[in-house]
């Protein structure tokens, strides 16, 4: 099913992600495969479709910075980089919380730490406030192949085995940067477009 990005279709696409629907959806940057961050069996389904290392964590998104507090450690480096660049093309690295699992599946990372995200995007930011939870959100792609620019691509990768898929611009952007603190020290874990010189700035 494509569904167009128009803004009212949010709340079908949030119920659809609640029943355990699997889809693809435009970030900022790439077109990502997407379910309910609680939902294990909707998990597995993007691990078996991507082929992907199960021992590789996933990157989680949420409506904003105080509801990812429910879920990992937001110390004030964090909150100085995400109030700038949030959001945006910014992937942070943080400490889960204790009783993270209560939250999002416990099989999303395998170490202390979880990935956090809040795309630069109209469509996916109104799903993150409708949703009002917790999203898996990985680049849509075989493991290992390029990822997905428009939905041709998608169809190439997935066939019919997606729920739905919402149409969304064709991209030429990288990636998110990805970082994480070791100490106060910022690290690049992955170079994007966000470089370290510019997030040294707000530290």
């Amino acid at each position: 099913m494509i569904i167009n990005n128009n803004l009212e279709l949010t709340p079908k696409i949030a119920k659809m992600l609640k029943d355990g629907k699997v889809g693809a959806i435009a970030t900022d940057t790439v077109y990502g495969l997407v379910c309910d961050a609680s939902n294990k069996i909707a998990i597995d389904k993007i691990v078996n479709l991507k082929n992907r290392d199960l021992n590789k964590s996933f990157v989680i998104f949420a409506k904003n910075l105080d509801f990812f507090s429910k879920i990992a450690k937001i110390h004030d480096n964090i909150k100085k980089i995400a109030n700038i660049f949030w959001p945006g093309a910014l992937t942070i690295v943080a400490k889960k919380q204790i009783n993270f699992a209560e939250f999002i599946d416990k099989n999303i990372s395998n170490n202390q730490n979880i990935a956090l995200r809040i795309p630069d995007n109209s469509f996916f930011i109104k799903l993150l406030d409708e949703f009002n939870g917790f999203l898996v959100v990985t680049s849509a792609n075989i493991s290992k192949k390029d990822p997905a620019l428009n939905v041709k691509q998608i169809k190439r990768y997935f066939a019919n085995n997606l729920d739905f898929i919402v149409e969304g611009s064709d991209f030429s952007s990288c990636a998110s940067t990805i970082v994480e603190f070791e100490d106060d020290r910022i690290k690049i874990l992955r170079s994007g477009d966000i470089k370290k010189q510019e997030l040294l700035k707000y530290l």
